[in-house]
């Protein structure tokens, strides 16, 4: 997914003001929740996130959304 397909999406459902940001690579981030519902497009690298017993890797292109309260765990790839 492109930067501006992921910006007219969140447009579309609702979100208002976004930001960007970058893990360091090897980041990890134990068990944790948001008080908001989390919407994030890989742009570089990788991220593996954990939730719900489920671990899956999201890369370079890939949106990850993780629901306001819900517990999981993130690992970012070698190169953030």
């Amino acid at each position: 997914m492109s930067k501006s397909d992921f910006a007219s999406r969140l447009t579309r459902d609702g979100y208002g003001e976004f930001s960007t940001g970058q893990y360091e690579p090897h980041h990890a981030q134990a068990d944790h929740t948001h008080d908001f519902d989390l919407q994030v497009l890989i742009t570089a690298g990788e991220i593996t996130v954990t939730s719900l017993g489920v671990e899956k890797t999201y890369r370079t292109g890939d949106a990850v959304e993780v629901r306001t309260g819900q517990v999981h765990r993130e690992a970012v790839g070698p190169h953030g």
